[in-house]
């Protein structure tokens, strides 16, 4: 989310050790102003070569934690903590997860520690007029929780647990039939329509339909020029014309809602209640890869072991990243700093550029970025059963996210 941090700043005390601790305290005490856009690149790597903290997660992954207040290094006044979880598809599984379309919720609460190996925050997202909608398109154990028309920044997950830096988008049909007149001369009626988009929060356009279903969960949805519900049965239910003041919310339970552009709904005018509707969707990843899990994302940070960030149009702030290697080695990522909030930003951590390339230096060639600022928030579990946020004190402000990425166990 690009919009201003929803929290007090935060007093800072990570347990990193009396050396971390040191230079944590290096940070303003006072609010200054947002950091101008970098002059140049910063391209020392030698964060990831320093003395760093190290604990044992499940599945024989590992939690590390940088921590730097060379100038040179962090290309700021602020020290920087690189908080890194390093595991093996051999042994997790990622899996995104997702609340119903327009909620949000602490990173914490979305998590269970049975299980985990750790998370991270997601997809950017926007104020609505329908709550907080992601950017991109959110399937999670294959079933499409959010997918706006068009083409969008993907990062995927296939069957073997892979990921992809991809573009994608939805397709589908809606496939209406019925029948008219009797024995011998009973006429079967067929029309189907595209669909282009699943839950989203602007209206139906061109010639395809949206497909609303009950992981939509705002007060209102936009409306359609017709709309069909189709029941349990998968029977036309009820067909409604709204007006623009109708305020439509979530399907009721058991129903999903096919809410039509205007150039469908004269298409579909001759639907009746009863119809037997078929309905299909699918994400297309451009890359031909399968999608199991998929959430939307930021720039290509590293691919194939190429840095691609520019130089200089970044300021310091709060970075998320997922990276991987080409050998099943994966990497949740988050930097963050001592760096005070500065106009309701919080202010430090580091450019995706630089994340990039620590990350490279630990090994991965490809990496993506994900919602930073205020969002970044990494979390794992505890040896007492519980669930421990790593690269802030657990005191830090956690802002509500849409939905985010966890290793599992396998």
């Amino acid at each position: 989310m690009t919009g201003p941090s929803m929290g007090p700043r935060a007093r800072r005390s990570l347990g990193l050790g009396a050396a971390a601790l040191a230079c944590l305290a290096l940070a303003p005490a006072l609010p200054i102003a947002p950091a101008t856009a970098a002059a140049a690149c910063i391209d020392d790597t030698s964060l990831v070569a320093t003395a760093a903290s190290h604990t044992a997660l499940p599945a024989g992954a590992q939690l590390t934690t940088y921590v730097s207040a060379d100038r040179a290094v962090t290309g700021t006044s602020w020290p920087v903590q690189l908080t890194v979880v390093t595991a093996n598809i051999a042994r997790v599984l990622p899996r995104v997860f997702s609340q119903k379309v327009g909620n949000v919720a602490p990173l914490s609460s979305q998590l269970r520690p049975t299980g985990l190996v750790a998370g991270i925050n997601g997809d950017f997202f926007d104020y609505s007029d329908y709550g907080m909608l992601e950017r991109g398109i959110t399937v999670t154990a294959g079933r499409i929780v959010y997918g706006p028309s068009g083409s969008h920044l993907e990062l995927t997950v296939d069957r073997a647990g892979h990921f992809h830096a991809t573009a994608a988008h939805i397709t589908g049909t809606a496939t209406f039939t019925w029948y008219t007149g009797t024995a011998p001369k009973r006429l079967k009626h067929t029309l189907i329509a595209p669909v282009t988009a699943v839950n989203s929060g602007l209206p139906p356009t061109g010639n395809g339909v949206t497909l609303y279903t009950t992981d939509w969960a705002a007060y209102a949805r936009p409306i359609g020029t017709r709309e069909f519900t189709v029941n349990s049965l998968n029977k036309v239910s009820a067909i409604a014309r709204p007006q623009w003041y109708d305020t439509p919310g979530t399907p009721a339970a058991g129903t999903r809602v096919i809410a039509t552009s205007s150039s469908a709904g004269t298409r579909l005018a001759a639907v009746p209640r009863g119809a037997t509707v078929a309905v299909s969707t699918a994400v297309v990843a451009d890359d031909k890869s399968a999608v199991v899990s998929a959430i939307g994302r930021g720039s290509t940070e590293l691919m194939a072991g190429r840095d691609v960030r520019p130089c200089g149009t970044e300021i310091n702030r709060p970075r998320t990243t997922i990276a991987w290697d080409q050998t099943g080695r994966v990497w949740l990522a988050g930097t963050t700093s001592g760096g005070p909030d500065s106009g309701g930003l919080r202010m430090g951590g580091s450019t995706t550029r630089q994340i990039a390339l620590w990350l490279s230096k630990l090994g991965a060639t490809d990496a993506v970025a994900l919602d930073g600022g205020g969002s970044t928030t990494v979390i794992v579990p505890t040896s007492a059963g519980g669930l421990a946020r790593v690269d802030l004190p657990s005191t830090a402000f956690q802002r509500p996210v849409p939905n985010g990425i966890e290793f599992l166990v396998r």
